[in-house]
């Protein structure tokens, strides 16, 4: 079972713009960990720092005690972690069925096989094979966004805002998504605009504010934690 650790991470999108100031992280085997707090905190660029979209300055990235600190994003992927941007996620153009073959890039000879497992995984986007991408739901959209990154069999996932823009019954749907692919042993960090939502579905959970961690805990503490209710779940908290 496959774990990361970033430890005291620094750095954004150049050398001079330092939006991570020594932010740590753990993501674990089959365990969800949320990543909540204020605009601005630096939540999506940790999530980009991981999957090697960003320049890191100092600190480190460890997979399963291996330095990969500044690895490409392919390298990244080829490890075995998945990355879900919040937008340009899909192939618009494309139909649901070539979305999938694009995500199995990395071991073309097993796609056929993956896509027919994805398929009976999530039965909506079966229902949806021939239909362009741009013609689905946003929550299918969202589902599919991670279909594609489970087409390499990751075994670590990172989503950013899964639920954005989407109805509450379509979050509900997403989120109890989420909640299936950590059954079956795949860590994940999430990036949550709802974090109530996200809290109540996770293990663990980080609170960011202005690239630090403020608050690191189980999902549970952060619930009943009155004055952090009071600060930041009293409402949707913004990305």
């Amino acid at each position: 079972m496959t774990s990361l650790h970033v430890t005291g991470l620094e750095g954004g999108y150049t050398q001079a713009d330092s939006i991570l100031k020594g932010v740590d992280l753990a993501i674990e085997p089959g365990r969800i960990i949320a990543i909540i707090g204020p605009n601005g905190a630096g939540k999506s660029t940790l999530l980009k720092a991981v999957a090697g979209l960003i320049v890191i300055t100092a600190g480190r990235i460890t997979l399963d005690d291996v330095d990969i600190t500044g690895a490409s994003p392919g390298r990244v992927a080829n490890l075995g972690i998945g990355f879900v941007p919040q937008e340009a996620n899909i192939f618009g153009n494309l139909t649901v069925t070539e979305n999938l073959d694009m995500g199995g890039w990395t071991a073309p000879e097993n796609t056929r096989a993956r896509i027919a497992e994805t398929f009976e995984r999530f039965p909506v986007l079966a229902e949806k094979r021939q239909q362009q991408a741009r013609t689905l739901s946003g929550g299918q959209r969202q589902i599919l966004a991670m279909a594609i990154a489970l087409m390499t069999e990751p075994k670590l996932l990172l989503l950013d805002e899964p639920s954005a823009g989407l109805s509450p019954k379509a979050a509900a749907e997403l989120f109890d998504t989420v909640a299936a692919i950590r059954a079956n042993g795949v860590g994940i960090a999430m990036v949550e605009q709802n974090a109530v939502a996200a809290l109540e579905r996770a293990d663990d959970a980080s609170l960011l504010v202005d690239g630090r961690n403020a608050k690191t805990g189980s999902a549970r503490s952060f619930l009943d934690d009155p004055e952090l209710r009071h600060l930041f779940l009293g409402a949707a908290v913004p990305a």
